[in-house]
């Protein structure tokens, strides 16, 4: 195999760049003819020259190279490339480095130990002032850790790992809520129930039991079946599923905290 010499390809390389810009003069197909004045709209701008020094670095290494040496050009692009490589490797250890701040990492593992845990109570168990909590929750979110589900207007805060359906999240957003949990404790064992009888058993007025049920029924967690004044609750199928799916696991956590509450 005969190999062709570097210099030769070095010579072809800069010549077509030399003759580039005149075949494309040459063959653009379009003509350039000079404006006319009822051509011009709006108010004209004086031309800003820029000196070579005001140039980003990249442009002014170009610059030098097609002026002593063309083929430098393609040399100069792989050094800014292999630049950008690298900076995306810095960006993955400044992502292995996020919890190397201790409070990011507390943030963290509350809302890990604590799915669908909303703003406020996530402010009060870690115990950080709002602001630093709102940063750190947009790190997480940024760098992809959490994930944020926005239900009725309450943002509930997720580990990222895709272990929960779109429904358990809901789920698990409305069992952060003390009374709703007390309602979804007392529907596990006694579906059907009516609004007179969960007043008496949590002790909770009835307006503010039929706002909580109303948002449970919104998130597709309960139904409710009026006959007249008598209005009665139940879970749905998808709700008695995820009681079902998790009893062995945080859910007799959560049972447990719900039997705390109607103590």
């Amino acid at each position: 195999m005969v190999k062709c010499p570097v210099l030769t390809v070095a010579f072809l390389i800069s010549f077509f760049i030399l003759i580039a810009p005149v075949v494309v003069a040459d063959t653009g197909g379009y003509v350039v003819k000079p404006v006319s004045h009822d051509m011009i709209s709006g108010t004209p701008h004086d031309p800003v020259s820029v000196t070579f020094w005001e140039l980003s670095p990249r442009v002014m290494a170009i610059a030098i190279a097609l002026s002593f040496f063309p083929v430098l050009v393609f040399p100069i692009e792989i050094l800014f490339t292999l630049k950008i490589l690298l900076w995306l490797g810095y960006r993955k250890v400044a992502q292995n480095a996020i919890f190397q701040n201790s409070n990011r990492l507390t943030v963290f593992e509350a809302i890990k130990a604590n799915p669908g845990i909303n703003f406020h109570a996530l402010s009060k168990l870690v115990c950080l002032k709002r602001g630093s909590m709102r940063y750190h929750l947009e790190v997480l979110s940024r760098t992809g850790k959490i994930v944020e589900v926005n239900s009725l207007n309450i943002i509930g805060y997720f580990e990222n790992t895709g272990r929960f359906t779109e429904f358990e999240k809901k789920m698990l957003k409305h069992l952060q809520n003390i009374t709703e949990q007390k309602i979804m404790g007392v529907l596990i064992t006694s579906p059907n129930i009516s609004r007179r009888d969960i007043v008496g058993m949590i002790g909770i007025a009835g307006p503010s039991i039929t706002w909580h049920t109303n948002r449970l029924s919104q998130g597709g967690i309960i139904t409710i079946k009026k006959t007249g004044r008598d209005v009665r609750y139940t879970l749905t199928r998808e709700a008695s599923d995820f009681f079902l799916k998790y009893h062995r696991n945080f859910s007799e956590n959560i049972s447990k905290k719900i039997s705390e509450h109607l103590i």
